[in-house]
């Protein structure tokens, strides 16, 4: 058995959509006050976390064990 953590950070969903009461001038502005914050300078889409999820489903990741994946464009790194 293998146990393995992904832990994804401010990727845009419709969540975002939610926080600005239908305002889109309000919420493009939040996306990029909170992208600005990101090394990559950009929020992460749900398609790029799912790769990564499928990574460690599947036998690529078969030597990984116990690790934390961190999809946040490395956030937590700086």
């Amino acid at each position: 058995m293998r146990v393995n953590v992904s832990i994804p950070r401010a990727l845009k969903t419709r969540i975002f959509d939610l926080g600005g009461n239908g305002n889109r001038e309000k919420i493009e502005q939040y996306e990029e006050t909170v992208a600005s914050r990101m090394p990559g300078r950009k929020l992460g889409t749900v398609n790029e976390a799912a790769k990564a999820f499928i990574f460690l489903a599947f036998e690529y990741s078969s030597y990984i064990n116990g690790s934390e994946m961190l999809i946040d464009s490395g956030v937590l790194q700086i």
